[in-house]
């Protein structure tokens, strides 16, 4: 299961039109995108795919199709041309107040393998990753 987003930055007046956008859609994603115009320092991230969610049933887990699924992402985000990719590891399944540092170093290793890296860490539990 999951939720994406895609951005193309390049018909927004400017950086603020788009956060206006996001945040009106979703608070995540509002974040994920001030994030990036504020460490990456660029109007126009071009075309930018967010994931929101991404989660593979409990009874799956561990038999490698989580690896493969996010493979298969990877690559149709690769086939649209997107310019970057970002995301913010968490768990869905956990309820926000018991949230670990160490069930998000698990994400973090996850999607570091896929070259992924750590765009902006605000706290042990809040960072987003990317890459382009």
């Amino acid at each position: 299961m999951g939720q994406f987003y895609l951005l193309n930055t390049y018909t927004s007046v400017d950086r603020s039109d788009i956060l206006s956008r996001t945040d009106e859609v979703s608070g995540d994603l509002f974040d994920v995108m001030g994030d990036l115009y504020e460490v990456l320092e660029e109007d126009d991230l071009g075309f930018v795919a967010v994931m929101a969610h991404f989660k593979i049933d409990e009874e799956y887990r561990g038999e490698g199709y989580g690896k493969v699924a996010f493979e298969k992402i990877i690559k149709y985000f690769e086939l649209l041309n997107v310019d970057y990719f970002a995301l913010i590891p968490y768990p869905v399944e956990i309820e926000r107040e018991d949230v670990t540092k160490q069930d998000i170093q698990k994400l973090v290793k996850f999607y570091q393998a896929f070259h992924l890296n750590i765009v902006k860490q605000n706290s042990d539990t809040q960072l987003v990753m990317g890459e382009t």
